[in-house]
């Protein structure tokens, strides 16, 4: 199993870094666009089922039944929350984490392979995935896609160079006037009951971030202090682990809390979990300076070009994000997008002929 989900992958970045074709990379992204509309759809109907008709369905019975299988767990130990009223909805894949970054990534592709000065149906794509998000209520997802697309497709990353264009405005304003819309409406929409749950769902979430979480009145920089101690103890019980980790399986830490980094940080060791984050940084920096300097002609790229590295942009941004709460990246749906991603970066940004971009 550890084989098959961590190394099979590798093979993703083998073959999609020399010997793909545009074409095939293209229909793996319209791929990824088609899996995300069906993960979207029944995300989104399972929530509205569960939260408003409280209606448990027969896949997520059947779903629940088979990890009980598979954990060799019949006492009712594991995590009973995709089959109990009053939760969030799962969705089709092992955890709402999971099937909330499916849609994460299925409006990536989706914009990547859309026309750049296709304004109005750009601007269609992000209203459709931001809807299925909030009905489906994955927080992590929610505050990922808005980053993201703020960031990059609102040109919000020119905040950091203190210059405020036309269209981030006039963009930031269509979207609040559209999400206090879908607020109002919402009720008659979805109904009162689960209305209500959205509303104060997201209440919680950003009061456990910026005040108390529940009853424990403790905040989520707490929980990351928690959990970072935790890691420190971790060290002092097992001292090699800090240099070469844990590794993949489930020795070590306990995985599965509420702190993504600190266990990917176990996973990896110190050394190679900060070289892979350098690593990444710098080809999200270098990429991103490569598609401004498109954009105003100083160097020229192809279509494909601009087409991957949209992709792979803000993919890497979604599993930074996404670590900061709960990881993503380890799944056995993404990990292939990961070094797909990673292959994309290799044939498009390190390879492309008569450019070079200092950092």
């Amino acid at each position: 199993s550890v084989f098959i989900i961590y190394v099979f992958p590798v093979l993703f970045y083998c073959y999609f870094r020399q010997l793909a074709t545009e074409k095939e990379i293209k229909l793996v992204m319209i791929m990824i666009i088609f899996s995300s509309l069906v993960i979207g759809v029944y995300f989104a109907y399972e929530s509205y089922l569960k939260l408003s008709q409280f209606i448990i369905t027969d896949y997520a019975q059947r779903a629940f039944e088979y990890s009980q299988i598979r954990a060799n767990n019949e006492s009712g130990d594991l995590n009973e929350a995709r089959i109990t009223m009053g939760f969030r909805s799962y969705g089709l894949l092992e955890s709402h984490s999971i099937s909330g970054a499916w849609i994460v990534i299925g409006a990536i592709a989706s914009l990547a392979l859309c026309n750049i000065n296709k304004k109005v149906f750009r601007f269609f794509i992000v209203i459709i995935y931001a809807l299925f998000l909030l009905i489906s209520l994955n927080f992590t997802a929610i505050v990922a896609f808005f980053l993201i697309i703020f960031l990059i497709e609102f040109n919000g990353i020119s905040l950091f160079r203190f210059k405020i264009s036309f269209i981030f405005l006039r963009n930031s304003i269509i979207i609040i006037f559209l999400l206090y819309i879908f607020f109002w409406t919402s009720s008659y929409i979805l109904g009162q009951k689960m209305s209500d749950y959205i509303s104060n769902n997201l209440i919680a979430q950003t009061d456990s971030i910026l005040g108390t979480l529940g009853r424990e009145n403790i905040s989520y920089l707490e929980i990351i202090f928690i959990n970072i101690k935790g890691y420190f103890n971790h060290i002092l019980m097992i001292p090699h682990s800090l240099l070469i980790g844990d590794g993949f399986s489930s020795f070590g830490l306990k995985k599965g809390g509420d702190i993504g980094f600190v266990e990917s940080l176990a996973k990896f060791g110190l050394p190679y979990f900060i070289a892979l984050i350098y690593g990444i940084y710098v080809l999200i920096f270098r990429s991103l300076k490569e598609i401004r300097l498109s954009k105003i002609g100083t160097i020229s790229t192809s279509d494909m070009n601009l087409i991957s590295l949209q992709f792979a942009i803000p993919f890497m941004m979604l599993i930074f994000i996404s670590d900061i709460h709960y990881s993503i990246w380890s799944s056995k749906s993404i990990l292939p997008i990961f070094f797909f991603s990673l292959a994309l970066f290799d044939r498009y940004l390190n390879r492309s002929p008569n450019k070079k971009i200092n950092l």
